[in-house]
């Protein structure tokens, strides 16, 4: 009941998350750049923690995925791979902001 209860707050916190346009022909803003890769890196990292442990996540994915041209899907390794890259991308590509 309690995982019920977590995963019906994880998703009312989702519902409250702007959602903004962007129009074709102009750059986008850093700032919404920015908290995009934070709601990315959140979410998976989210993901990992909740009721699925990494090997059944990775599972599912593979098994969703097609193949390529030569018939070949992703390997779960690469899957894997991944899945920790795009946890770390806030890590990797944003400062943090200095404490006054």
């Amino acid at each position: 009941m309690k995982d019920m209860e977590r995963n019906e707050r994880g998703r009312d916190a989702m519902k409250k998350k702007a959602i903004v346009e962007q129009k074709q022909d102009q750059p986008i803003e850093v700032k919404i750049i920015a908290e995009s890769i934070v709601v990315i890196s959140e979410g998976i990292a989210r993901l990992r923690k909740g009721m699925l442990n990494d090997r059944a996540i990775v599972l599912l994915i593979h098994d969703a995925c097609s193949t390529d041209r030569m018939g070949k899907k992703p390997g779960k390794p690469e899957i894997r791979n991944i899945l920790d890259t795009m946890e770390s991308l806030s890590e990797t590509y944003l400062r943090k902001k200095a404490s006054r």
